[in-house]
């Protein structure tokens, strides 16, 4: 419920000059590369 309030209230963007890779990394489990992305709150309607 909490991630679904924060999803909903917030826009997550790529920031510029960052490369976005979705591909996984093996070890123990498979997990997302490192990445950094910008969040601004959503106007609202």
């Amino acid at each position: 419920l909490f991630l679904a309030i924060i999803i909903q209230k917030l826009h997550f963007y790529k920031l510029p000059g960052e490369p976005l890779d979705l591909t996984p990394e093996y070890g123990l489990t498979m997990k997302h590369k490192r990445c950094h992305l910008g969040v601004t709150l959503r106007a609202k309607q």
